[in-house]
């Protein structure tokens, strides 16, 4: 499992940020003098203000990192995605899957909180994919098609085709695998 930050709670999330459902966008709250310490160069309230100014209202976390929304929170760096999952059931995912492959859409309904595992089985075809089916790829040392998932190796194309989609289908795969 990978390691991320542990998130704040919900309530400071919703002190924080509001999510709007039908975008999948977070909004920066209005904050209070209480939020914000004493530096010794301006006040709290004065800090307050300005950060009122420039940011309340605005959209949130609107950086994009390998595709995906993130920002900081507190100075520490957040995945949007996690963000809105853990404000809309309150717990910690492990992780969350952008079920259509977008990961700029955090709209709940696309969201998933899934094991590492099946996370992987809804992955996009790789880059490097030659065969155009995922998990199926030439062998040169063996001359033949082999197929990930253990299995096995066939001289036909079709057939090593058939036995990937059959693993699929048997090891629960999502439908979007491979898009």
């Amino acid at each position: 499992m990978k390691k991320t930050n542990p998130l704040l709670s919900k309530e400071e999330l919703d002190k924080l940020l509001r999510y709007e459902k039908s975008t999948g966008l977070l909004y920066w709250r209005k904050r209070t003098e209480d939020m914000f310490e004493d530096t010794g160069g301006h006040s709290p309230a004065h800090t307050c203000r300005k950060w009122n100014a420039r940011f309340a209202g605005k959209e949130a976390l609107t950086k994009v990192n390998k595709g995906y929304r993130c920002g900081h929170l507190w100075s520490k760096p957040v995945l949007a995605h996690r963000v809105i999952w853990k404000m809309a059931t309150g717990e910690d995912p492990i992780e969350v899957d952008h079920i259509d492959g977008d990961r700029l859409n955090n709209r709940l309904s696309n969201l998933r909180n899934v094991s590492v595992a099946d996370n992987r089985r809804n992955a996009a075809k790789r880059s490097d994919n030659k065969s155009g089916v995922n998990g199926v790829f030439w062998n040169n040392s063996k001359k033949c098609w082999t197929v990930v998932i253990n299995v096995g190796s066939f001289s036909d194309f079709d057939q090593a085709v058939a036995a990937r989609k059959a693993a699929e289908t048997q090891l629960g795969f999502h439908a979007n695998h491979g898009r």
